[in-house]
């Protein structure tokens, strides 16, 4: 009877330590076994094509790079991330955005020269400065034939003045296409079929003048979308093609004056919608079919005076409302007016 009772007494015991067993978690041998086998099924779930070593994604041109990972042209297996660049091709084939330039390539060899005054009327000349960065003087370029255009050019910058002056066939300035800064003037005079300033995107700043001067087919200032500021006195005279300022659109301030006439095509002064500020006078004359100032609206600032003569399209009430403008901003030089239109 007292044997029955304790086998009897037992029997929770044993049952309550098998539930125990069930909920402990595996160790040891028993938990590397759970953990392959988790293993083996998130692999399986996997696509296949990581086991083969192929690609995962779209890869039409079979170059070994699909599109998610940056082939740019999927149709042609010599265009993917990392692959060789041909200079000067259009085609960019390393997919990083570009085609390679090799007079940019070129040009990572180039080396500040010293300051020297020089004027350069030949390939021979201007090959001697091709690997300069920096040239400390002046570069006139003068009286040259360039049927295939400027040959390029390493400068970034000039720190005294630069010169386009009489040139027949220039027609663009794409051989100074990495040219930042002119540290004096930029005197553009007697291009005849020069038509804008295509090629001097990256110049930033002219410390001196900016003297633009009987360029007979400029039509407009397309190329200088990078200049912001000009530090001395601005002249657009006689330019009988050139009917607006645009291409100025980042011009900001010109330290000195500025003198606008005569240039028979100009109609308005669209372009120079953000400059600010200028420091000298200004005088608008003999522009025969300019008819508005419309570009001028955004100046808050003139410290010199105001003269517009003989422009005979351009209504006095336009002109007698700009100065009043001026004035509410606070201007407080002369003003002189004449001889525009009656309107």
């Amino acid at each position: 009877m007292r044997v029955l009772l304790m086998s009897l007494l037992m029997i929770p015991l044993v049952v309550g330590c098998g539930e125990d067993d069930e909920d402990k978690p595996d160790t040891g041998e028993e938990a590397d076994a759970d953990a392959d086998a988790d293993a083996d099924a998130d692999a399986d779930a996997d696509a296949d094509a990581d086991d083969t070593g192929e690609p995962v994604g779209t890869d039409e041109d079979g170059d070994g790079v699909t599109v998610e990972d940056g082939d740019c042209d999927d149709s042609d297996d010599t265009i993917y991330p990392g692959a060789d660049e041909v200079w000067d091709d259009g085609i960019d084939q390393d997919c990083d955005g570009e085609d390679a330039d090799s007079h940019v390539e070129a040009c990572r060899e180039a080396v500040p020269c010293p300051s020297f005054e020089a004027t350069y009327m030949s390939d021979e000349e201007w090959a001697t400065i091709s690997m300069c960065s920096s040239i400390g003087g002046s570069v006139v370029i003068a009286d040259w034939v360039l049927p295939d255009g400027l040959p390029f050019n390493c400068l970034e910058e000039i720190g005294g003045n630069l010169g386009l002056d009489g040139h027949t066939t220039l027609v663009d300035l794409k051989g100074l296409s990495l040219l930042n800064s002119i540290g004096g003037g930029f005197g553009v005079h007697g291009n005849e079929s020069l038509t804008s300033f295509e090629g001097l995107e990256n110049l930033q700043s002219i410390g001196g003048d900016f003297s633009i001067m009987a360029d007979a087919s400029l039509v407009s200032f397309d190329g200088l979308g990078g200049l912001n500021s000009i530090g001395g006195v601005v002249y657009v005279e006689g330019n009988v093609a050139l009917t607006s300022f645009e291409g100025l659109e980042r011009l900001n301030s010109i330290g000195g004056g500025v003198h606008v006439g005569p240039n028979i095509s100009l109609t308005s002064f669209d372009g120079l919608e953000g400059l600010r500020s200028i420091g000298g006078v200004l005088d608008i004359s003999s522009n025969g079919t300019l008819m508005s100032l419309e570009g001028l609206h955004g100046l808050t600032s003139i410290d010199g005076d105001i003269h517009l003569w003989n422009n005979n399209a351009l209504c006095q009430s336009l002109v007698d409302a700009f100065a009043g403008a001026m004035e509410a901003l606070g201007w407080s030089g002369e003003y002189e007016a004449a001889d525009n239109a009656d309107c």
